[in-house]
């Protein structure tokens, strides 16, 4: 369930619904090069005019900021799918990715205690996913207006 570099970096093809593009292309990167942002910005750009995307901060805004902006608004699930992108959720099904594991990364312990947590965690990761794919519906049906009003209030909070 987390995004890992692969993922991140084929969020702008097809296979990702354009709402998922859009709230990316709103958050930094979580990674230093910029290649995925271009390629995000040009998906975008065949959903909402290039004069929105032209306004939104450079590199796009931090996870804390998003939180500062969005949290107690409508646009909240912004900032959970901020926390996704960057891995930064504290949920262990939404901060690990397949490459986390096939890689090495260790595997939580079997006992009663952590199975307790991690069906804790899945059902949290449940509400979240089911926010945030909320907001891909508010902004697949209207993305110029929604995008533009999510926008607006990052810039009017920042």
């Amino acid at each position: 369930r987390g995004i890992s570099w692969d993922d991140y970096h084929e969020i702008a093809t097809s296979d990702w619904r354009f709402g998922a593009q859009l709230m990316a292309y709103l958050i930094e990167s979580p990674y230093e090069e910029g290649d995925a942002r271009i390629a995000l910005a040009e998906a975008c750009a065949e959903h909402v005019p290039v004069e929105l995307l032209q306004r939104v901060p450079e590199g796009g805004i931090s996870v804390d900021e998003a939180h500062r902006i969005l949290d107690n608004t409508p646009y909240k699930a912004l900032a959970l799918w901020a926390d996704i992108l960057c891995a930064n959720t504290g949920n262990f099904f939404l901060d690990t990715d397949y490459e986390m594991l096939w890689s090495g990364g260790a595997l939580p312990e079997w006992d009663q205690e952590t199975v307790e947590i991690l069906t804790r965690h899945w059902q949290q990761a449940n509400l979240i996913e089911q926010e945030i794919l909320d907001l891909y519906e508010v902004l697949e049906g209207d993305p110029a207006t929604r995008f533009g009003e999510i926008l607006n209030l990052i810039l009017e909070r920042r």
